[in-house]
């Protein structure tokens, strides 16, 4: 039996720190809205899914001059 599955990817260069702690904020209350709008747990029926959110920094494959 086939399952459906989701997969998101994508890679974000930020600007400055308060640029990531922005996104981090909104990314969180967007997750959490979504999250509320569509969960149901007494649906007849319904499958449970685990969604996951992660980052984590990339290692550059040639450092930029600041980080030599």
């Amino acid at each position: 039996k086939t399952l459906p599955t989701l997969t998101a990817e994508a890679d974000i260069r930020f600007r400055s720190a308060a640029d990531r702690s922005a996104f981090t904020a909104e990314l969180t209350e967007a997750f959490a809205r979504l999250i509320a709008k569509y969960h149901d747990q007494s649906a007849p029926g319904g499958r449970s899914y685990r969604l996951l959110m992660g980052s984590w920094p990339l290692i550059p494959e040639q450092p930029d001059e600041e980080e030599k």
